[in-house]
């Protein structure tokens, strides 16, 4: 027997998932900052670098990674840093991540994340602690000093990718530390990481 009008409106409100209201937010331009960086220029250049990463094509990243050849880094093979992508050859050389990132090739260090004593870099990123949890492989995020949480923040977006920020693995910890107290040429260190 079909229910009344009046039966139905009697049952309470509808089973329909209500939309929570949309939360609009204006987004403003960022703009140079002269307290932050010395010229303009220096700030194209990391405003560029540390902006979060546009939405990849993951069939086309996949392509990349399938297409690196074992000579991309010998400067004898014909096909030197390069990789076949679509039906060419994409350049993918130092060069190339420099002009990309709008960089100048001036920092010479070399990331030796290995070789970097967890004492020190525990007591140079984190704040109340002084040594690497026993048995873990992880730090917990929330013990970093804050100025490290948003260089955290730019590496978990675009030298490290992950989405699982809660927890820090050594190799970005060693690389938070590296970032914290030394230089490092990023462009070497994505290449190589590639």
């Amino acid at each position: 027997m079909p229910r009344s009008k009046k039966q139905t409106q009697e049952a309470g409100p509808s089973s329909k998932k209500r939309k929570a209201p949309s939360k609009k937010t204006s987004k403003q331009p960022v703009t140079y900052d002269d307290t932050k960086f010395e010229t303009e220029g220096a700030w194209n250049k990391w405003e560029t670098f540390v902006a979060t990463p546009r939405v990849a094509y993951v069939k086309i990243v996949k392509e990349f990674y399938a297409n690196i050849h074992d000579n991309l880094d010998n400067p004898k093979h014909p096909k030197y840093q390069q990789v076949y992508m679509r039906g060419q050859y994409i350049p993918f050389s130092l060069l190339a991540i420099l002009r990309y990132y709008r960089l100048d090739n001036t920092e010479n260090d070399i990331f030796q994340a290995a070789t970097t004593n967890l004492h020190e870099v525990v007591t140079s990123i984190c704040q109340g602690i002084d040594h690497w949890p026993d048995g873990s492989i992880t730090l917990n995020y929330k013990c970093l000093l804050p100025q490290v949480r948003t260089l955290d923040k730019m590496v978990s977006a675009n030298l490290l990718p992950t989405t699982h920020t809660s927890t820090v693995t050594m190799e970005r910890a060693r690389l938070l530390h590296w970032l914290q107290t030394k230089t490092l040429n990023i462009v070497d260190y994505i290449f190589c990481n590639v």
